[in-house]
């Protein structure tokens, strides 16, 4: 067990262990710069300020990897590490309830279509 910030030292002895490749990879991570409730899927890219996704690129020593963003808003009032690690308001919940069962769909896709069809099926709303 680690922390999210801290987590491309485990990504990378999985992926050594099973023998994996970037691409067969697909990290889930929470994003401020995305409203609650809103999905991004990309075949890779950079972290863009995630300390999760910086750690894996760093470990894995490239940032070509698919990466699921699931958003949870911005923080307002509250610092960014408070609002992360807090707890959702129920008009959050409601929002987030449905996205995770897209969240689900769009992992599904990707396993069975690959990442270009999945991509055009979740990210067609952007």
């Amino acid at each position: 067990m680690t922390y999210m910030n801290r987590s491309g030292t485990t990504v990378a002895e999985a992926m050594n262990f099973y023998k994996l490749d970037p691409e067969d990879l697909l990290v889930i991570v929470d994003e401020v710069a995305l409203d609650v409730g809103t999905i991004r899927l990309r075949a890779s890219g950079s972290a863009g300020g995630h300390n999760g996704l910086k750690d894996i690129e760093a470990k894995l020593g490239t940032a070509d990897y698919p990466r699921l963003r699931i958003g949870v808003g911005s923080p307002t009032r509250a610092a960014r590490k408070d609002f992360v690690l807090g707890r959702f308001t129920d008009e959050q919940l409601a929002d987030l309830d449905p996205a995770l069962n897209r969240t689900c769909d769009c992992v599904e896709s990707w396993l069975n279509d690959g990442i270009q069809k999945t991509m055009s099926l979740f990210n067609a709303s952007e």
